[in-house]
């Protein structure tokens, strides 16, 4: 054990030196990011955030608008189909409405044949992966006085993407950009996500629009993160008062399917292992199956147990590392032996 606590801090000494991630600026384009020129970083809020702070203000145009349809089997024989209607005006408040078509021919009217009985302002579910929704229970009567309850999920907003996370804490408003790992070209960029401000999950989030993502090729990709702001330097999972400034870049070697999947952390470890291959190897040389075999004999390195829960020590536990969770996962004291260049390379 002391042997590869010793290999892993003498790798990761390596790993940060040879980086050079205190700064923006590499010797070639593969660790030049953001705008050209003496432009800052892109900034602007996310989706999400930008949905959550006009949830949380009143005003009097809709913010979302959405409908579902739903088909009902009355007793009598009859089928209706119901549909909701939704407005979301605000965090609090919406106008929810419902009109229901008689699908058999079988009703001569509608008037007095349904009637909403009951109507909920909605209390919103924001879950972990930014997806806004709240459940809406709904009664329907038929001419006999069949009572039929349905409840529905409606979606405030569903994010249009999906994104992996950039971490030291989370990376609040800092720029991205996805390339291809061996030509460099880019595929996307823009900023991670400001958060709502209370669930530290929600920031630093990579929104990489859906379209994107359908789009890709087989094969690695590049993620590289800088500047922005780290919203809880000591990994509290409470949100800073003032933010921490980031001033240095991290990347992350990732597939296909992590990509797609938005299942990866962009963090130190992935920096690490980033910054060593490329001053060791030529990336763009080297085939998918090295490359594979490497990027899975240096996480064997540094973390000490499974991290994703498949059995295995690889690369794909370094891509789902968290250090609020997974720092005595590793091979070297995360406190003594990796916070210090955090410190000094990234604040």
């Amino acid at each position: 054990m002391k042997l590869k606590t010793e290999i892993a801090f003498s790798m990761l000494t390596a790993l940060f030196l040879l980086a050079g991630c205190g700064s923006s600026k590499g010797s070639d384009n593969s660790t030049q990011i953001g705008p050209k020129g003496d432009a800052p970083l892109q900034t602007g809020q996310s989706v999400i955030s930008e949905l959550l702070q006009a949830l949380s203000q009143p005003t009097d145009t809709a913010t979302d608008v959405s409908e579902q349809k739903d088909i009902f089997h009355l007793v009598d024989g009859d089928i209706l189909q119901l549909t909701v209607t939704k407005e979301m005006l605000n965090i609090k408040n919406s106008i929810v409405s419902f009109s229901w078509m008689d699908m058999d021919g079988s009703l001569l009217s509608q008037t007095g044949m349904l009637e909403q009985v009951m109507h909920y302002n909605p209390v919103l579910d924001v879950d972990h992966d930014g997806v806004c929704k709240y459940i809406k229970k709904v009664i329907v009567m038929d001419m006999m006085g069949h009572m039929f309850t349905k409840s529905y999920t409606v979606f405030v907003h569903q994010r249009p993407f999906k994104g992996g996370q950039a971490l030291l804490g989370p990376l609040a408003q800092a720029h991205y950009s996805v390339t291809k790992l061996r030509d460099q070209k880019v595929i996307d960029e823009g900023t991670t996500t400001q958060g709502d401000g209370q669930d530290v999950r929600t920031a630093g989030v990579i929104p990489v629009p859906a379209k994107v993502l359908n789009s890709l090729d087989q094969g690695y990709y590049l993620v590289t993160v800088s500047g922005g702001e780290d919203i809880d330097k000591n990994d509290d999972q409470v949100w800073d008062d003032t933010p921490a400034q980031v001033k240095g870049v991290l990347h992350a070697i990732v597939t296909k399917d992590a990509l797609q999947s938005g299942d990866y952390k962009v963090n130190i470890l992935t920096q690490a292992i980033y910054a060593y291959l490329k001053s060791k190897q030529n990336l763009s040389q080297l085939s998918d199956d090295a490359l594979a075999k490497q990027l899975n004999q240096y996480a064997q390195q540094l973390i000490s147990a499974d991290i994703n829960g498949d059995g295995l020590k690889d690369y794909h536990d370094i891509v789902q590392w968290n250090p609020v969770i997974d720092r005595e996962k590793l091979s070297t004291d995360y406190d003594k032996n990796i916070v210090p260049y955090i410190n000094k390379l990234f604040y």
